[in-house]
């Protein structure tokens, strides 16, 4: 009898045991997404969950995987999009192209052949959701070459305004900056990428890899490289960009909305122009006693090119105001060349503290530096990318809206 129970229990239990197991599988197998005829299971999104956590150093947390599973779910069905885009194009991603793209990805990490994979391993990630965003990946770029690169045009006239726009601002700072980009495509979608830029920032804050994220989340080109923006001139970036740069101290993160989406900006390192380049600088000096020193800072300020800011010197008849000349950056004093370093072309600075307790307002009129301009093509090249990126996303979009999208989670 004893026996008999015994068998009946060890039966019951490999029951529940066999039972528990098919829920799992059946609960692995749950379809997450319908995209189009074809399907992403809760396994997909488990995995890759898994792997971005377990490569960009993210709090492996239930909260924070609970606030993941949306941005990751958005990324596999933006994958698999453009794998069926590149199929209707007929554009397929070989397995030599995988494996270059792991090699490029190991080199540009100062990775051995074969590290990556080995550390995905130890981990314990899943290789096939790191090789299925790479395959993702390299599809999409030919989809863009083949349907969007014959309407990229970068005039002549466009050449000639970025070179302006570098030769006025040699000798500024340069900043080494990386970026995050996330796009909101629509108005109703504004909340929840606000709240990922949010999310992302205070993890990276709390020492998340930058890079790491930035190849996950980032709608830029410039995902492929951690976000990486290379050293700018100071004043090269659009305008909300720069002005936000000028505010930092290297090694600040900080978060801006532009017209397209969020940005996440790193100032990972600040350094001075090497060009030993002049400057033709003009002042207003306003003396201690002045009775109206704040409306003269104000006038000042006020002006708006270097023309406006010398006949105000000329009617305040104030001593020494008006233009100094043509000097040489490096022969400046520290203090007044930090100033004039930051300083943009036509631009009033913060009045400054000099002698027997006077401030003075400077204008920075010309700098002429030696340094080469970049070539022509190199410029074509960088504005047609930016196109093109722009293009990509538009292109995106619109994938987006006309395919059958059903998000089970």
């Amino acid at each position: 009898m004893t026996m008999v129970r015994t068998l009946a229990l060890c039966l019951g239990l490999m029951t529940a045991l066999c039972s528990g197991g098919q829920v799992m599988a059946q609960s692995q197998q749950r379809i997450a997404a319908v995209i189009n005829d074809e399907v992403i299971s809760l396994r997909d999104v488990e995995a890759r969950t898994a792997y971005v956590i377990g490569t960009s150093g993210l709090n492996d947390s239930p909260e924070v995987r609970r606030r993941l599973v949306p941005q990751i779910l958005r990324i596999l069905v933006d994958e698999k999009l453009k794998l069926q885009q590149a199929a209707q194009l007929k554009l397929s991603v070989t397995d030599d192209e995988v494996k270059r793209a792991v090699g490029q990805f190991e080199k540009q990490n100062g990775l051995s052949p074969g590290e990556y994979e080995k550390l995905l391993a130890e981990r314990g990630l899943d290789r096939q959701a790191s090789l299925a965003q790479v395959r993702a990946d390299i599809a999409w770029v030919k989809v863009i070459q083949e349907s969007l690169r014959q309407h990229v045009r970068v005039s002549d006239e466009e050449v000639d305004a970025y070179l302006e726009r570098v030769k006025a601002n040699q000798g500024l700072p340069e900043n080494l900056i990386s970026d995050i980009f996330l796009a909101v495509d629509t108005p109703e979608s504004e909340p929840e990428v606000r709240q990922l830029a949010e999310r992302l920032g205070e993890q990276i804050s709390a020492g998340a890899d930058f890079r790491a994220i930035a190849r996950q989340f980032s709608h830029s080109a410039t995902a492929a490289v951690g976000g990486d923006l290379g050293w700018n001139v100071q004043g090269a970036l659009d305008d909300d960009l720069d002005k936000t740069i000028a505010r930092m101290r290297p090694g600040q993160l900080a978060g801006v909305r532009t017209a397209g989406g969020y940005h996440l900006l790193l100032l990972r390192e600040r350094r001075e122009s090497s060009a030993d380049f002049s400057i033709t600088l003009s002042q207003i000096v306003i003396p201690a006693a002045a009775p109206n020193r704040r409306e003269i800072v104000a006038a000042s300020k006020g002006a708006k090119n270097c023309a406006e800011f010398n006949a105000l010197a000329q009617d305040l008849k104030l001593p020494r105001s008006g233009p100094v000349g043509t000097l040489k950056a490096r022969e400046l004093p520290d203090k007044l060349r930090q100033v004039i370093l930051g300083l943009p072309l036509d631009k009033a600075s913060d009045p400054v503290t000099g002698e027997e307790n006077s401030v003075a307002v400077l204008m920075v009129c010309q700098r002429d530096a030696p340094t080469q301009l970049p070539a022509r093509e190199e410029v074509s090249n960088k504005l047609g990318q930016e196109k093109m990126d722009m293009l990509a996303r538009r292109h995106m979009r619109d994938v987006r809206r006309n395919a059958y999208v059903d998000l089970r989670l």
